[in-house]
């Protein structure tokens, strides 16, 4: 029996606009930006339901202790890309693995509070990681959604491709031009990634700073995108691991330019409904080891 598909609304699209900005997303997570309330996040849980019934977004298999994740459908961005003029996307289904979503979610916790940040000031919004990568005029870069970098370390030469876990841009209307947006590349950390490993085909910690040393000291961002000025943010899981890998890249970067852009930083709490951590409130260190507040 062929499901009836309902009519989509303005509220069915802000959803979809959400899953496709930050990927996959539970419950929770979609109730700290639709919810004010308990009655509203019921409604919410009703129109989550009818809407993969229609298959326009795809419910995950969740263990029944857990919140359960949604990702957008091919029909879901098909609908999107029609009404909202959104470039649209191949839509393919995350990895399953518990490992995987953990950290994805753990990432959206983050995005999802910069979104909600970004959200309460005026003249405001998220640019997201499909329109950033499509400024390139190359394909590969397109294809890969990531930029390629080259570094020399003891002596030899490297090449390797960046993929942050999510590249945002923030753009600010009331701020005067060529100072109204701010990019970041995201890094979410879950601590069992190797600080340093025998060699730098094997990934680490190691390996990123100096991938994304080369990106911000060679002006890649802006060769590729026109990004002038761009941060990397690496979240990690507590106070000791953040400084373990500020004090890798104090001992490690040699460009300036490039360790001030490198930002670090315990992730803050999952946003609620009704509330979410204060960013402006949070402690980053940057690659010199100096503290200093989010550049938002």
């Amino acid at each position: 029996m062929k499901t009836k598909e309902p009519q989509i609304t303005d509220r069915d699209l802000d959803l979809f606009s959400d899953l496709y900005t930050h990927g996959l997303l539970n419950t929770k997570q979609i109730a700290a930006i639709h919810s004010p309330t308990d009655t509203h996040r019921r409604r919410l849980q009703r129109r989550l339901q009818t809407l993969r019934e229609a298959k326009l977004i795809h419910y995950l298999k969740t263990p029944t202790d857990e919140p359960r994740e949604y990702v957008l459908s091919q029909r879901g961005m098909n609908a999107l890309s029609r009404m909202r003029f959104i470039a649209p996307k191949r839509i393919s289904i995350p990895r399953s693995t518990r490992s995987y979503r953990t950290h994805d979610l753990a990432l959206s916790n983050f995005t999802v509070t910069i979104d909600l940040h970004v959200r309460s000031l005026e003249q405001a919004h998220l640019i997201d990681e499909l329109t950033l990568i499509n400024r390139s005029p190359r394909l590969d870069v397109r294809s890969h959604r990531g930029w390629p970098v080259a570094f020399s370390h003891n002596g030899e030469k490297h090449e390797h491709w960046v993929k942050p876990d999510r590249f945002l841009g923030a753009k600010f209307a009331d701020r005067p031009h060529n100072r109204n947006v701010r990019y970041f590349a995201i890094e979410l950390d879950r601590g069992t990634m190797p600080l340093e490993a025998s060699s730098l085909s094997k990934a680490s910690i190691f390996r990123k700073l100096l991938a994304y040393e080369a990106t911000h000291r060679d002006g890649v961002l802006q060769e590729l995108f026109l990004i002038p000025h761009s941060y990397t943010l690496f979240l990690t899981t507590g106070a000791r691991r953040r400084d373990n890998m500020a004090d890798l890249a104090q001992k490690l970067v040699s460009s300036d330019r490039a360790a001030q852009a490198m930002l670090f930083a315990v992730q803050p709490p999952a946003p609620q409904v009704g509330s979410y951590a204060d960013l402006m409130a949070m402690e980053w260190t940057n690659g010199r080891g100096e503290k200093m507040g989010l550049p938002l």
